[in-house]
Formats: structure tokens, C-alpha cells, sequence
């Protein structure tokens, strides 16, 4: 069970919304983990702290780099490095999505972000989006573009097996 404590100021909140904001930098990204997590507000009036009931939230995996790439096929078959944050655990469930294939990753023992997949009979692809799943989570292969306005698929996450 994840647990996160946070106290929230008058200008995070609101009569509609309570608003929490997840660090991105080294630190949180070794104290997080990607998966499920649930969460819960804790309001204190007076005496007796009330409690919401539980949400959802979602830390999905990013991919932050791929290699090599591309990935020369070695008697038909293929290995890949997966650099991604957070960091993933070993008892998690955890799986590479590449063109129609979905490949489970080599064993690991302790929390890491760089994942090693070996893909047996690799078809060739090119520039193919590149996903990995953990506890039933993707990471997004897009990006959102500030500029434009909206989201595009995201030319660092794609891979190619030659």
C-alpha cells in the first residue's frame, strides 16, 4: 500500500476542487513508483479529522528512451533496453507493447527505470510506438504540443527493428 501525505494551502483549494501536485524530479522519482495508487483527503475541523472516500490515481510509466535503436535482429531475434521513470518494481507485472507484440521483461531484483526485453522472432518494423505496460498501466506514446494545442505521437517513443 502507497501512502502520500500533503498539506494543501487556501490557493490549492476551492468549494469544487483540492488540487495535489506530484513532483517530477529525482527524488520523488525514487520515493514513486508506477501502478495504482489510492487516494484520500483528510480535512481537520476542530476535534474529530474527516476523511473523502478513496480515488484512483494512476502513475503511468514514461519512456524516455529506447536501446538501441534501431535494434539489429540477431538470429531472428531482437533485444531491447527500455530507459523509463518512474522506476518499476520487481514484484510488479511488466510487459513491452511493440507492433503486435506484447513481450514480458527479463527478471529483474531491484527497483529500476532501464528494463531489458528480449523479443523472440522480431518482425521487422519501422518507427513503430513503443509502450510498456506495468500492473496493467501504459505509458502514453504522445506528447501534448503547448504550441498547437494538442497531442501528438511522440517521435522519441517510436522504434525500429531492422
Amino acid at each position: 500500500s502507497h501512502r502520500l501525505e500533503s498539506r494543501a494551502s487556501c490557493s490549492d483549494r476551492n468549494d469544487r476542487e483540492l488540487r495535489l501536485t506530484i513532483p517530477d524530479d529525482p527524488a520523488a522519482r525514487n520515493a514513486w513508483s508506477c501502478g495504482v495508487y489510492l487516494a484520500q483527503a483528510r480535512v481537520d475541523r476542530g476535534r474529530s479529522p474527516q476523511r473523502s472516500n478513496s480515488i484512483p490515481l494512476v502513475i503511468a510509466p514514461r519512456v524516455t528512451g529506447i536501446v538501441p535503436n534501431p535494434a539489429a535482429r540477431v538470429g531472428g531475434d531482437a533485444t531491447l533496453t527500455i530507459i523509463c521513470h518512474p522506476r518499476v518494481l520487481p514484484e510488479q507485472s511488466l510487459s513491452l507493447l511493440i507492433g503486435d507484440r506484447e513481450v514480458t521483461a527479463k527478471p529483474f531484483f531491484h527497483a529500476t527505470d532501464s528494463l531489458e526485453f528480449f523479443v523472440e522472432h522480431a518482425p521487422p518494423l519501422a518507427d513503430q510506438p513503443v509502450r510498456i505496460r506495468v500492473d496493467g498501466v501504459d505509458s502514453f506514446p504522445f506528447r501534448y504540443d503547448p504550441v498547437a494545442g494538442c497531442f501528438g505521437f511522440d517521435e522519441g517513443q517510436t522504434g525500429t527493428i531492422t
